[in-house]
């Protein structure tokens, strides 16, 4: 396996690889809560696959204005995982990972060793990488050396080095996804398709994302209960 770094734009095939990985893997990605098995899977995953394609679309740009990106390849040179983060704004050396997925024919024995190899990577470059996930994958990062230190709405923010404050990224959030045509236009497709169940799958992402965020605060609260005694 290799890991490489990535802050230019990279080749169709690569993207094509990490874009199909965020659609199969859009309900651990997005801050909102929904299920794999509704027609509201669809839009929310074109819609992670909209910002991380914005995402993308700065790796050529330099600086906070642009993005990087870790990828790691099996022997045959092919995409398994990658790392999409942005640096601070004053601190270049403060990293603030986006999103990242490990293909999966590598997670069940492999993931946290491909995870591993691509977080040593970045660390070895970093001051601080901050970045946030749901709760189930926290004992895994965990692991691999991260702390605890906040929660983002529904999932928990955690911290290669807490002693240090992460720097200001520049990042596109959901107000402004909302205003791209091509998330309206998403939108508007899954309305079309599933008349019926639209609102009430929308209904129920709503109140599921807050009774998330509830536990997001809870499990935060015993985590530092825990780190302080």
């Amino acid at each position: 396996m290799k890991v490489e770094i990535i802050n230019d734009s990279i080749s169709g095939e690569d993207r094509k690889a990490i874009l199909s990985l965020v659609m199969n893997d859009a309900d651990f990605l997005d801050i909102h809560v929904f299920s794999k098995n509704t027609p509201l899977y669809d839009f929310m995953a074109k819609r992670e696959y909209i910002r991380t394609s914005l995402y993308l679309n700065r790796l050529a740009l330099s600086g906070a204005q642009g993005a990087n990106i870790a990828i790691a390849r099996n022997n045959e040179g092919k995409l398994i995982g990658y790392i999409l983060f942005v640096t601070g704004i004053n601190n270049p050396l403060s990293y603030g990972v986006i999103n990242s997925v490990v293909h999966p024919k590598y997670r069940k024995k492999n993931k946290k060793c491909v995870l591993a190899e691509m977080v040593a990577v970045l660390l070895q470059r970093s001051e601080v990488m901050t970045f946030s996930c749901k709760i189930g994958l926290v004992p895994l990062y965990e692991k691999l050396g991260f702390y605890v230190i906040n929660h983002l709405e529904t999932q928990i923010t955690m911290s290669s080095n807490p002693s240090i404050i992460a720097d200001k990224v520049i990042t596109i959030n959901s107000a402004n996804l909302n205003t791209k045509k091509e998330v309206i236009d998403a939108l508007n497709e899954f309305a079309t398709q599933a008349p019926e169940e639209y609102q009430q799958l929308l209904d129920k992402m709503v109140t599921d994302s807050k009774q998330a965020v509830c536990e997001a605060k809870s499990y935060l609260q015993h985590k530092l209960n825990q780190s302080s005694k």
